[in-house]
């Protein structure tokens, strides 16, 4: 939990980047992976529903926005990559917020996407960034392990910019250190020594 950190360099363009694996699956709630916003009213959040076990970028800032995967998340044994990449000076409302699985991006959705309005403002200075929870509440705590976790303030990135394919095409994480941070952006590696 990161309390009011500040304001960022761009409150339109960002890109957060997450490895998870999943725990146990609860019943019925649905599960932060993380989450940017103030109180009940998320700006934006990535978050596995509990009753579907589909992944869902979810967010209130700037019209909205709910991306809901056709892709269901039920393997205990695997790691994700999650890349959610936004850029809301696009011309193009699909543009404006994409979602990459270990390097690949999501084009099969659930229903009828919404995207935030043009040049809205997702990352701005008063919410909390939570990791594996919610701000409003206890009930949605994620339940499995969280790894690398990356948010580049002002920059629209490519998975390519944490993640490389290995000689068998296997997605695995690179060092995501030399890519630039902005004003409040992050690195946790979440290693023995600094850990969720």
């Amino acid at each position: 939990h990161r309390s009011n950190p500040g304001t960022p360099t761009s409150a339109d363009i960002g890109t957060v980047s997450v490895w998870f694996k999943r725990g146990n699956f609860p019943s019925g709630n649905n599960l932060r992976i993380w989450n940017h916003g103030d109180g009940s009213s998320p700006n934006i959040e990535l978050l596995i529903f509990g009753s579907s076990n589909k992944m869902l970028v979810n967010g209130n800032a700037a019209g909205g926005t709910s991306i809901t995967t056709e892709r269901v998340f039920r393997d205990p044994h695997a790691w994700y990559n999650a890349v959610v990449r936004i850029d809301t000076s696009q011309d193009t409302a699909s543009n404006r917020v994409k979602l990459y699985i270990n390097g690949e991006l999501v084009s099969d959705i659930d229903g009828t996407p919404t995207y935030p309005s043009e040049n809205g403002d997702i990352f701005q200075n008063t919410p909390d960034w939570r990791i594996g929870s919610w701000s409003n509440g206890t009930g949605h705590d994620w339940d499995g392990y969280i790894s690398e976790v990356v948010y580049c303030d002002r920059q629209s990135l490519n998975p390519t910019a944490f993640g490389e394919y290995s000689d068998s095409g296997i997605w695995r994480p690179i060092d995501p250190t030399s890519n630039t941070f902005g004003d409040q952006g992050f690195y946790l590696p979440f290693t023995d020594s600094n850990y969720l």
